[in-house]
């Protein structure tokens, strides 16, 4: 969970490709790792029978590819999904995400001290000069991928404005995965209902950070909800 320091983020060694946008919502940071995040938002109007997104950019995430990295991930104890295009939680939350038979994304949690991404990229290069016949290679996410959470009853009519998937709940099923096209843009959405609520992560070009906030702002623009700090969700959450 992100402390509750407020500070500025040219202040960080790592900052989120939307700190700007929060920054001009009058967003309040707090730092978590080398990263800071937006912990709150000066005018939240959280409603769940809208859509709300929060950035998570500054959480850890990362991923693994290539021949032998599914049974790599089984060895160190990963519960790894059934088939490509599944996510699966892990034992601390982190949700380890199957992209392909030998892909794999990692996201944290969003308030638990989790370790398993850390002690995945610790691991990786011992067990490889270990191996005589390959594990797959690391495949970073932090500074390539934006990462947001959306939430909300009318999420997945928002998303039927950009993006051709129909993510409506009876037709795309929680922790199912879809690597699209939304807003003319590669993106990866995951279904992950956190508190009861219709919920997806929507990660795409870090490159394009500003021209995607611009474009959810839009297209919420109808619906109740808005931006929101992480602090702000947890709480909303609970």
């Amino acid at each position: 969970m992100a402390s509750a320091q407020n500070i500025h983020p040219d202040q960080a060694l790592a900052r989120s490709p939307f700190y700007r946008k929060l920054a001009a919502n009058d967003a309040q940071f707090a730092q978590q790792g080398e990263y800071v995040v937006a912990s709150g938002l000066s005018k939240v109007t959280y409603d769940a029978s809208g859509v709300n997104f929060c950035d998570l950019s500054g959480l850890s995430r990362s991923g693994f590819k290539g021949n032998g990295t599914t049974h790599w991930l089984t060895s160190k104890g990963l519960c790894v999904p059934a088939r490509p295009n599944i996510a699966e939680p892990q034992a601390d939350g982190t949700l380890l995400c199957r992209l392909s038979e030998d892909e794999y994304l990692l996201l944290a949690p969003l308030q638990a001290q989790a370790s398993t991404i850390a002690d995945l990229e610790t691991a990786w290069p011992v067990d490889h000069a270990a191996s005589d016949k390959g594990i797959g290679y690391p495949l970073p996410r932090q500074d390539t991928h934006s990462w947001i959470y959306l939430n909300g009853t009318q999420t997945a009519a928002m998303f039927a404005k950009i993006c051709g998937v129909d993510l409506r709940a009876e037709m795309f099923a929680n922790k199912e995965i879809a690597q699209t096209v939304a807003a003319r843009l590669g993106a990866i959405i995951i279904r992950d209902d956190l508190g009861g609520q219709l919920g997806f992560h929507f990660l795409t070009d870090s490159a394009s950070a500003a021209y995607v906030w611009e474009v959810l702002e839009d297209a919420t623009a109808e619906f109740a909800g808005g931006p929101l700090g992480l602090e702000d969700l947890l709480t909303a959450l609970r």
